[in-house]
């Protein structure tokens, strides 16, 4: 069901378990988190961030030939609160990406360069697709249709940002058995087992940072700002 969707995590535990040094990637590190402060690494035996193992995600934070916006779209999708929306609307059998639709009303409007409003949206759906699979969440349904149309006659029609997206499911213990199965070389296998039923398990290093269980009530808001 996933095999052919998961983007980062098979490239990765092939970049392990040959012991890649992974130039490209440390170079994109240096270039991207000079403070130190890298994010999405799964723990001390995996120390690389893994959204790094895609070409296309690092192209488009390094380069940003078609100057879409990539940083400030991918800080506000790799955001918590916008993991948050994106895995509660998958939870409710909607798109993840329709989650954000208000939010990049606001801060990416669409205009009248229809190839610049495309190229955007497709480097966002690809943005989504990496976070969710980050968290454990692959493609299940694509090209959804997304409704337009507002249950309130009297209202203005409702504005989605997209027209389709896809729809997510989570990943379980018998999914990565399946996926594991297919695996010819042993170590991959291995190493993307582990890094699959971490994620499932919610066992990495940025997950228990994220904390997406995390409950906050007012007082423990307040106690933040004091």
């Amino acid at each position: 069901m996933f095999q052919s969707q998961l983007s980062v995590i098979m490239r990765a535990a092939e970049a392990y378990a040959e012991g890649d040094d992974n130039g490209l990637i440390n170079s994109a590190i240096a270039s991207m988190y000079a403070d130190g402060n890298v994010s999405f690494i799964i723990s001390a035996a995996y120390p690389i961030p893994l959204h790094l193992f895609s070409p296309r995600l690092r192209s488009f934070l390094l380069e940003d030939k078609d100057k879409l916006g990539a940083t400030d779209i991918w800080n506000i999708i790799s955001s918590r609160d916008s993991i948050i929306k994106m895995i509660t609307a998958t939870e409710m059998d909607r798109t993840a990406a329709e989650s954000l639709s208000s939010m990049l009303h606001k801060h990416f409007p669409l205009d009248a360069n229809n190839e610049l409003n495309m190229k955007r949206k497709q480097m966002i759906g690809y943005m989504v697709k990496i976070v969710m699979e980050l968290f454990g969440y692959g493609v299940y349904q694509q090209r959804m249709q997304i409704s337009l149309t507002n249950q309130y006659k009297n209202e203005e029609r409702v504005k989605n940002y997209f027209a389709t997206a896809s729809r997510y499911k989570k990943i379980g213990a018998q999914d990565i058995e399946n996926y594991v199965a297919e695996i010819e070389n042993r170590k991959t296998k291995e190493v993307v087992s582990d890094i699959l039923t971490m994620i499932k398990d919610e066992k990495t290093d940025y997950q228990k940072y994220y904390s997406l269980n995390r409950l906050e009530t007012w007082d423990k808001l307040c106690k933040k700002d004091n």
